[in-house]
């Protein structure tokens, strides 16, 4: 059996961690299934694995502005006109997968407009392919005609939604989803256990991605409303602090990373409390989480792996997704909201998270009982499908 996953993203530990997840959970239940992998993205996962072949030269790029427009031109008259060599090798690899999952992410057809994301997909859909969004986030991007196209695309696709916010906004425009978790909670490693007592920091550059924080630099209220009370907390509790990078490769935020620890000895947390990891791939981005006594996060899936391996947290939400994978896992009092967070009474508490700790464990252990379940829906699907001979093209 072939199946084909389209729009991976990677240079990104937490897009890592859900791609990496969805090909386990697949190869579990498929054990003789090929998988190819399209990339979104430069790079490519770390999998050692034979059946999986990963198609970095099926890219927009190779396939050519003309070539797309003209395709996209004549499928309108739903004639095919195909002479890109690139194009012909997508066309056949489409044919030949009995499943086609876009590959988990967030809002890339949302706020995030991502339009290359949105070709990609649209030339699948029509070369014959039935897509599969594996628990995505999916929303309107305020254009026109990228919303068009994204409408188009996701009523003649199985769509899998990781938030209530992206099932709301379908079931708003006539589009049949169902709501799952996110995609992570499937990751399975033999994380080695670490002994010391550390907390983890997870920092990200929102104005430099986020389309919500544009030209606006969070670093100065971050330092007064939240590093200062974190390094008391830390000096307090005797713990180092580790800060983990989300980013890698050419996106490593090394600049970022030396501007926080330049700021929290500043504040008076000794350099040598302080360590930035050297972070090889996910399996190591999760062993630090893993061992971590508290996590404090700006990115989304630092969360989803804390939750995962049920260490106590704190959110540092730039979307509603953050807050909604806290209330789903009954611990929604661990978000805090970044928006507008100027104006607002940011008063995060440490000390009282570090003293519920076995209680947060605990309700996160509960939760973990049916995240994983839950996360399962659409490969549970795509299993009946294949035991009852149902093809879905």
């Amino acid at each position: 059996m072939n199946i084909l996953i389209l729009n991976q993203h990677t240079k990104n530990f937490g897009d890592d961690i859900a791609g990496i997840s969805l090909i386990q959970e697949l190869r579990k239940r498929f054990k003789d299934c090929k998988i190819n992998i399209i990339y979104n993205t430069n790079g490519k996962l770390e999998v050692n694995d034979d059946n999986i072949n990963h198609a970095t030269d099926l890219s927009l790029k190779n396939i050519g502005l003309l070539q797309i427009l003209i395709f996209l031109f004549f499928s309108l008259f739903k004639i095919k006109f195909i002479y890109n060599t690139t194009l012909r090798e997508l066309q056949n690899l489409v044919k030949s997968s009995e499943f086609i999952f876009v590959s988990p992410c967030g809002a890339n057809i949302g706020i995030y407009k991502d339009w290359r994301f949105l070709i990609r997909s649209l030339i699948v859909i029509l070369l014959g392919g039935k897509l599969i969004f594996h628990n995505n986030t999916v929303g309107s991007s305020g254009n026109f005609l990228f919303d068009s196209i994204a409408k188009f695309i996701l009523r003649r696709s199985d769509v899998y939604v990781r938030e209530q916010a992206s099932l709301d906004y379908l079931h708003s425009i006539n589009v049949f989803s169902v709501r799952s978790v996110d995609t992570a909670f499937l990751f399975e490693d033999d994380t080695l256990q670490i002994t010391e007592d550390y907390t983890v920091f997870i920092p990200t550059k929102l104005e430099t991605w986020h389309p919500d924080f544009k030209n606006e630099d969070l670093f100065e209220d971050l330092k007064n409303k939240v590093l200062i009370d974190y390094v008391n907390f830390i000096q307090n509790n005797r713990l180092k602090l580790y800060i983990l990078p989300h980013m890698h490769g050419e996106y490593l935020e090394t600049e970022l990373h030396n501007r926080y620890v330049s700021e929290f000895i500043k504040i008076g947390l000794p350099k040598e409390k302080i360590k930035i990891l050297n972070i090889n791939d996910v399996y190591d981005y999760n062993k630090y989480i893993k061992n971590s006594t508290l996590v404090v996060s700006m990115r989304y899936h630092g969360v989803v792996m804390s939750i995962k391996n049920s260490v106590p947290f704190i959110s540092l939400g730039y979307e509603n997704k953050m807050q909604e994978v806290c209330k789903y896992s009954n611990v929604e009092m661990l978000n805090y909201k970044l928006k507008n967070f100027k104006n607002t009474d940011f008063n995060i508490k440490f000390q009282k998270v570090w003293e519920r700790r076995k209680e947060i464990t605990s309700t996160l252990n509960e939760s973990n009982k049916y995240l994983k379940q839950l996360a399962c829906i659409a490969i549970d699907q795509t299993e009946f499908c294949v035991k009852n001979n149902i093809k879905i093209k």
